[in-house]
């Protein structure tokens, strides 16, 4: 799966250099903690949008694979460079041994459960791009997702209701945050 998905987005980069206007492909440091984040961005032929999508491999605590298509909208600049806004579009397959919790009166218990599972959903981002030396770009923007993971929110062991614990996780850290970050660094072409 995620050689096919980068195989498809080296295909779009291929055709889409044949369309000779501004192009970007950067890369996200600080996520590294959790995933590999590359993003590839095509003006238009209007020339203060733009379409793109982000290509993000999870490799910790949840596995998989996410793809975000967007667009932007630059208010002041011709040139893929200044405020925008970003819409995006997004989608992902995980696989994670999740935990659920079983509470007593007493104790909590909990079990690992091996889920595989997708997420789908969505958000707006204002951001700024600018270029060093007018060819390495620096994009930061802050946003919101509203999504929804498709894990089961509890399941049946020893004829006990366990609750999904992980998904304060998810939300928060995870390919599910709601708050979206994002620096990257990269190339125009």
């Amino acid at each position: 799966m995620i050689k096919k998905s980068i195989i498809i987005l080296l295909t779009i980069i291929y055709f889409s250099s044949l369309m000779g206007q501004v192009k970007t492909l950067t890369v996200a440091p600080l996520g590294l903690v959790n995933k590999v984040r590359i993003k590839y961005e095509q003006q238009l032929k209007r020339k203060d949008w733009s379409i793109g999508s982000y290509l993000n491999i999870y490799y910790a605590y949840f596995q998989g694979l996410r793809i975000d298509p967007f667009v932007r909208f630059y208010f002041f600049s011709e040139n893929l460079k200044g405020l925008y806004l970003q819409l995006k579009l997004m989608g992902g397959i995980y696989q994670s041994n999740l935990e659920y919790h079983y509470y007593t009166s007493t104790d909590t218990l909990s079990t690992k459960h091996l889920t595989t599972f997708y997420n789908y959903g969505g958000g707006p981002a204002i951001g700024y791009q600018w270029y060093i030396n007018d060819k390495i770009p620096l994009d930061v923007f802050a946003g919101f997702n509203i999504n929804k993971m498709t894990a089961p929110r509890m399941i049946l062991k020893d004829n006990q209701t366990y609750d999904l614990f992980d998904d304060v996780l998810w939300y928060s850290f995870g390919p599910g945050s709601i708050i979206h970050l994002h620096v990257g660094i990269g190339v125009r072409f």
